[in-house]
């Protein structure tokens, strides 16, 4: 009689055997799958997960040589076909692996300041500089918009890798100056956001409607961990806005924010 030891165990190395190359297979079709998206003849990141900074990267490359190419046919934020694409470089689901504690805080950190880099270059390729009125300004807006979220991922990051230092080099001078350095960039880029508002002629009005809200649902979480300087700053020029903006409704954002602000102690 044969081995009934033998046999299960031959059977279970069959198993095995196809459960692996099975995998295999599914990997090659991702990976084939992953290296297949393309627009406009270029290869682009996968729309179906969240981005790192190398997508970043790639989709920057990508659209400097489109608006160079084709300028009118950059990915559109709601756009029939190219909705999706646009809605990944902005979407909130790429926080997550930034914020996932179960990576290294340095190499988080590296990575949300890349991703914000890539962002403001981004938002240069849709902002038109010269032009009376920004064909892409709902697209220029809402990456400015997401890029105060990115600045207050990035300073939540910061604050987990600092609280890892020792003392010592919590103390040390050069990483103070690089906090306090990192604060005013911070700060310059919440009062730019703040300014676009000013631009009535050149965005849409219910771009800018739409705008004023989001920034007034982002720039609380980034002015906690602001110098009290540049937090004066920002509340009164938030103050000024609500009670002076041209647009009803971007007063009422502008008020809905000046109240989230106020409502923070004046130490922090």
């Amino acid at each position: 009689m044969m081995d009934t030891n033998k046999i299960n165990n031959s059977k279970l190395s069959l198993k095995a055997v196809f459960i692996v190359t099975w995998l295999l297979l599914v990997s090659c079709f991702a990976q084939s799958a992953e290296q297949s998206v393309w627009y406009l003849g270029y290869r682009i990141p996968s729309t179906d997960r969240p981005w790192v900074a190398a997508d970043y990267a790639k989709m920057l490359e990508t659209l400097k040589a489109i608006s160079q190419e084709k300028p009118d046919m950059l990915p559109r934020r709601g756009g029939e076909f190219t909705g999706d694409l646009y809605d990944r470089m902005v979407s909130q689901e790429n926080f997550r692996p930034q914020l996932s504690i179960y990576s290294s805080a340095v190499m988080r950190r590296e990575e949300a300041f890349s991703i914000l880099q890539y962002l403001q270059e981004i938002m240069k390729v849709y902002f038109d500089f010269k032009a009376k009125k920004q064909v892409y300004g709902a697209e220029a807006l809402g990456l400015m918009a997401y890029s105060i979220r990115q600045q207050a991922v990035l300073f939540t990051v910061t604050v987990e890798f600092w609280m890892s230092l020792s003392p010592n080099d919590q103390n040390n001078p050069a990483r103070i100056q690089g906090l306090l350095s990192s604060k005013e960039a911070a700060a310059s880029l919440a009062i730019s956001a703040l300014d676009y508002l000013k631009l009535s002629n050149q965005f849409d009005t219910n771009h800018l409607i739409v705008y004023a809200y989001e920034i007034s649902d982002s720039i609380g979480d980034l002015y906690v961990h602001l110098r009290s300087d540049d937090r004066v700053i920002i509340k009164k020029k938030v103050l000024e806005l609500s009670r002076t903006h041209e647009l009803e409704d971007v007063r009422k954002a502008l008020d809905r924010l000046y109240k989230i602000l106020t409502a923070f102690p004046e130490k922090l």
